[in-house]
């Protein structure tokens, strides 16, 4: 989220290991309805392009942004996060595989770029798995996701209806209108307002 002065916090992590796309597609929604106002860029590469599209159809294409990332997208998306960092405008949890995560990107080509290879976990999750949990940088792709989603703003605007006119009605307060029983006239009372 952006703050006040420009700086970036993250404020909540939502991890899954080992969780089914529809469960993954729950958890998703759940939080998309509740931060309704702003854009988001999800991983349509590999296993998240089930995810990626059923969002896409939940919430439209301008909220969701499927993001099929290459090396051009990665030069062009990654520098502003890691000028971010370097300035100190970026904050995030105290978590040994974030951590990590962020140290597995390697510029390849003058371009941010996760290598192939898997890196095995350092946190808690990894503790309890007996170091069998491999990461591939996902919180790294998940921030610079999240930085090219708030650098999009705000969500395309919010659906209204009218309501119609709503303001005082008739000259000097008076309303008349014809209910069905003939004409009905009677004066607005606004004292005390």
């Amino acid at each position: 989220r952006e703050e006040p002065d420009r700086s970036w916090r993250t404020p909540l992590v939502i991890e899954m290991r080992n969780v089914p796309f529809v469960e993954q597609e729950t958890v998703a929604k759940y939080v998309l309805r509740r931060i309704r106002r702003w854009v988001t860029g999800i991983d349509a590469n590999g296993n998240g392009q089930y995810l990626a599209e059923r969002l896409v159809q939940a919430f439209g294409a301008a909220r969701v942004h499927a993001l099929r990332t290459n090396e051009g997208w990665w030069r062009e998306h990654g520098p502003p996060l890691k000028s971010r960092f370097e300035d100190g405008r970026m904050s995030i949890p105290r978590d040994a595989d974030i951590a990590a995560d962020l140290r597995a990107v390697r510029v390849v080509n003058g371009a941010p770029s996760i290598p192939s290879s898997r890196n095995t976990a350092k946190g808690e999750e990894a503790a309890a798995a007996g170091g069998k949990v491999k990461r591939h940088a996902d919180a790294a792709v998940a921030m610079v996701m999240s930085g090219f989603a708030l650098r999009q703003g705000v969500a395309a605007p919010i659906d209204f209806q009218s309501a119609g006119r709503t303001g005082l009605p008739g000259e000097g307060g008076v309303i008349n209108e014809d209910v069905g029983f003939g004409a009905v006239t009677s004066e607005l009372q606004l004292q005390g307002f």
